[in-house]
């Protein structure tokens, strides 16, 4: 879905990417059972791209391929974001885990809270900084 995008190489990109999605999971009604799979990104950019490629996706019945299973997509939605404040308090669904060796606990304790909102800047920065200025060619 990112292909031929300013996102393309995203995807294989080293380090924390500013994207999760999560696992397929099922919600039954009185019409029937439906999947859903749910992307969160703080990019509105980035949100953009996907729903760009999944209304086409829709329009022309190109069905999604995870794995070996295909999938016919049908209808998709996109809540927005309110603005962000910060501090910014995160929510995980799952856990975070975070593997240091038990004798290096207390040392690395405070390295962890640097580390985790480094992490967090990071991943922000990686979409809302401003673009680098570029010098205009000569005449």
């Amino acid at each position: 879905m990112l292909r031929n995008s300013s996102f393309e190489d995203l995807h294989n990109k080293k380090g924390y990417k500013f994207f999760c999605f999560s696992n397929i999971f099922a919600r039954s009604t009185t019409k029937g059972t439906s999947y859903y799979l749910i992307i969160a990104s703080p990019s509105s950019r980035f949100l953009d791209q996907i729903s760009y490629q999944l209304k086409k996706m829709t329009e022309y019945q190109i069905p999604i391929e995870i794995g070996k299973s295909i999938l016919e997509l049908q209808d998709f939605g996109v809540i927005r974001n309110k603005n962000l404040t910060f501090p910014l308090r995160i929510i995980t669904v799952s856990p975070i885990i975070i593997r240091i060796p038990l004798n290096k606990f207390e040392e690395q304790s405070e390295n962890l809270v640097r580390y985790t909102k480094g992490m967090a800047v990071s991943v922000y920065d990686y979409d809302y900084s401003p673009p680098e200025p570029v010098a205009a060619p000569p005449l």
